[in-house]
């Protein structure tokens, strides 16, 4: 007995413990426990609401503006999603202007195209692409031209002509033809021969010489069965920019030449009179670094200070020049519902390779001297106007202090306007960039009782060389010929 009455004690304690706890809660419960009368209310006026609800609607106070929105329940998985669709007929095209699809993404939402170079774009829609400027990289848009997918970035912004409509697909594509898409699609579809007898031609002419020739004409060859249409779009621009690293003496004035490695067969730039390279040392024709080249003659200096600017560059930069043509056979057998459609198309572009220029990044600071000691003319003007303009105004900096406000405003300017004057640069390479298109399809469509089939067989093909200075450096032959 003494030995079971310690843990029957401690037993009654959690016991008391425990009620007293509880006692509360309860009564809180049997407090808040409404009336028979208030439950009764309450499913009424709940009734009322929604029959108020059902018929006519509550009018608002006056002076306040009402947003109704309304939507639909869905129960279980939906398998048709509205799709978002942007299209451009023939009309809209010409009214914008448009060249090529790169334009008319400028007017349509959530479409970005971007061009580093007339044969290097990238397509984003509603933020999703490939940011790849390879000429070969297919993205997450496909671009189709009458069905047929063009995934070969370099031939996708091809000239706009004789067209019946364009049209942007928003949203993964399952089910396009040749390829899906994560991003969405766009669509150039051409106009069709008709079968009746026709021609079309429209020129226009601007600034800088712009000619722009467009026709089409349409022969009937078999009537009701066999028609054709031939359609072609030619551009010319001349170039208006200022080069300001034009003119010049050439790399033979200076007394080099491109010279091969003994050992690697490499050609390398090397000093092959010293006369001439002597007179030319620590020229700067258009802020281009002095680079020392070494003299592959026995006599003389072994190194020269020259700047390996090739000279001879055109004072204007900057034209355009291609066209494109196609030639359509349509074939509709009579009694049947065949419609065949042979489409053989060519295009070349061959204008200057896109242009640019590097900003300097010296000490961290954005607009200071690039890797190889170059500052645009433009910035220093910016930056002796603002050491002008601040000095001035906070007479009272020292030298190190006025300098540092200085960087901080120039580079906040040049944040908000990277180019003040976008129509001026100095390149110290200009190259051209020809692009060669061709290529063709088969297209047939008919029906077998209620089923209907598709037939498309196409073939593109390109060759391009680019002549350009890949990263806009002022080192102008360190570029190098890409194809």
């Amino acid at each position: 007995m003494p030995g079971t009455f310690a843990p029957r004690l401690l037993c009654s304690l959690w016991a008391i413990v425990l009620g007293l706890t509880l006692w509360p809660v309860s009564t809180w419960a049997e407090e808040q426990e409404p009336a028979a009368g208030d439950a009764e209310a309450a499913i009424e006026a709940e009734a009322e609401f929604e029959a108020e609800s059902a018929g006519e609607a509550i009018a608002p106070p006056a002076g306040v503006e009402v947003i109704r929105i309304k939507g639909r329940a869905v129960t279980g998985i939906e398998t048709e999603v509205p799709t978002s669709v942007t299209q451009f007929d023939a009309a809209a095209i010409e009214a914008l202007g448009a060249q090529n699809i790169s334009d008319l993404a400028q007017v349509t939402p959530n479409v970005e195209i971007k061009v580093a170079g007339a044969t290097a774009p990238t397509f984003f829609i509603r933020g999703v692409g490939l940011s790849d400027f390879n000429a070969n990289a297919a993205g997450a848009v496909s671009v189709y031209q009458d069905d047929v997918a063009i995934n070969a970035p370099a031939i996708q912004l091809g000239l706009l002509y004789d067209l019946e409509n364009v049209v942007v697909l928003r949203g993964p594509q399952g089910g396009g033809s040749g390829r899906n898409a994560s991003a969405g699609a766009i669509k150039v579809y051409s106009r069709k021969p008709t079968g009746e007898r026709s021609a079309e031609f429209r020129s226009s002419w601007g600034r800088f010489n712009a000619l722009d020739f467009e026709g089409a004409l349409e022969i009937p060859i078999v009537e009701e069965m066999l028609a054709s249409r031939f359609a072609f779009r030619y551009l010319e621009r001349d170039p208006y920019a200022k080069n300001g690293c034009s003119g010049g003496p050439s790399l033979e004035d200076k007394g080099m030449a491109l010279v091969p490695n003994p050992f690697t067969g490499v050609l390398q730039l090397k000093v092959v009179d010293a006369e001439k390279a002597e007179k030319w040392e620590d020229f700067s024709l258009c802020g281009e670094g002095i680079t020392r080249i070494q003299n592959v003659t026995p006599v003389g200096k072994r190194t020269f200070k020259l700047s390996t600017h090739p000279g001879g560059l055109p004072r204007k930069v900057n034209d355009a020049g291609s066209w494109a043509a196609r030639g359509q056979l349509r074939f509709q057998p009579p009694g049947t519902d065949m419609d065949w459609l042979l489409n053989a198309h060519g295009s070349r572009l061959d204008q200057q390779s896109t242009l640019g220029q590097a900003i300097g990044t010296e000490n961290d600071f954005f607009g200071g001297l690039t890797g190889g000691g170059y500052k645009d003319p433009d910035i220093a003007e910016m930056q002796d106007d603002l050491f002008e303009e601040l000095g001035q105004q906070f007479p009272d900096l020292g030298p190190q202090e006025l300098g540092e406000l200085v960087r901080e405003e120039l580079s906040n300017e040049l944040a908000r306007n990277l180019d003040i004057r976008p129509y001026r640069g100095d390149y110290s390479r200009v190259g051209q960039t020809q692009l060669d298109a061709w290529g063709g399809f088969l297209r047939g469509e008919w029906s077998i009782g209620a089923v209907d089939f598709t037939s498309i067989t196409g073939y593109d093909s390109y060759e391009r060389s680019r002549d350009q200075d890949q990263d806009f450096a002022r080192r102008a032959l360190r570029g190098r010929l890409q194809r």
